[in-house]
């Protein structure tokens, strides 16, 4: 079962893809298998025995409290996701529990992929400078694939704010041909939301369409792994010494 749909999808086609969804179409015992460390997944040998794949990055964006709540805010409100092919209702509460749609368009027709919020943290760690936020969702039936995702902003002990995206799931041999794709689609929240907040300190520095460019181009590069310092900073996302190693954290099967 694929949700599709021809123009861009209306909160009702969304609804009824998410009404039709039903439950999770991955294992309980992984759920909530993203909020965990990424050592303990590494040496998790069931989610590799059962073909799961770690995806794991992440990103210095910043540094100071301001940074850190408008990093959270683009969160609660999808801004990740703010892309002219892809998109998630920016109304769409984050609470444990609720369903939703990540709309997507390669080419024609535009996908539906229904998920699910599994779970939310919100950290203020006691007498400490270090807070956090982020959340995880697990993927329905219907879902080209199986598995989780995680976003989280997080302000450190040392005033820095780093992004970072965990995602868990694995392809089948008879998906391997989508892989590519579904590396873009993945990869395309995270420069998004780096690219607002750092576009914010370098406001009116780049014309928009030169840099809607340079992000395109930087995803592919990307998923592909092959995005180099270069590409980042003339995104104007972050200087070379601000571009750490890219950690991503996913398991999924396709369906």
């Amino acid at each position: 079962m694929v949700f599709l749909c021809w123009a861009r999808p209306s909160p009702q086609e969304q609804k009824a893809c998410i009404n039709k969804s039903g439950a999770f179409n991955y294992d309980a015992k992984f759920r909530g298998a993203t909020a965990k460390p990424l050592s303990c997944l590494q040496e998790d040998k069931e989610l590799s025995k059962d073909g799961f794949l770690l995806n794991h990055a992440r990103v210095l964006v910043g540094s100071s409290l301001e940074t850190f709540e408008k990093g959270k805010s683009a969160l609660q409100t999808w801004r990740h996701f703010g892309l002219d092919w892809a998109f998630v209702d920016s109304k769409t509460p984050i609470q444990n529990g609720v369903k939703f749609c990540v709309c997507l368009k390669e080419f024609l027709p535009w996908m539906m992929m229904p998920l699910q919020v599994v779970y939310v943290n919100d950290k203020r760690k006691a007498n400490k400078a270090m807070v956090s936020f982020g959340f995880g969702s697990g993927t329905l039936q219907g879902h080209l694939l199986a598995g989780e995702e995680r976003f989280s902003i997080e302000l450190d002990e040392n005033n820095q704010v780093w992004y970072e995206r965990k995602i868990d799931q694995s392809l089948e041999a008879n998906q391997r041909e989508r892989k590519s794709w579904v590396a873009r689609a993945q990869a395309a929240p995270s420069q998004r939301l780096r690219s607002e907040l750092r576009g914010r300190e370098r406001a009116g520095s780049r014309e928009p369409r030169l840099r809607a460019a340079w992000v395109a181009r930087a995803q592919v590069a990307r998923c592909l792994g092959r995005a180099s310092p270069g590409e980042t900073q003339a995104l104007g996302l972050a200087s070379p010494g601000e571009t750490q190693a890219c950690l991503g954290l996913s398991w999924a099967r396709a369906t």
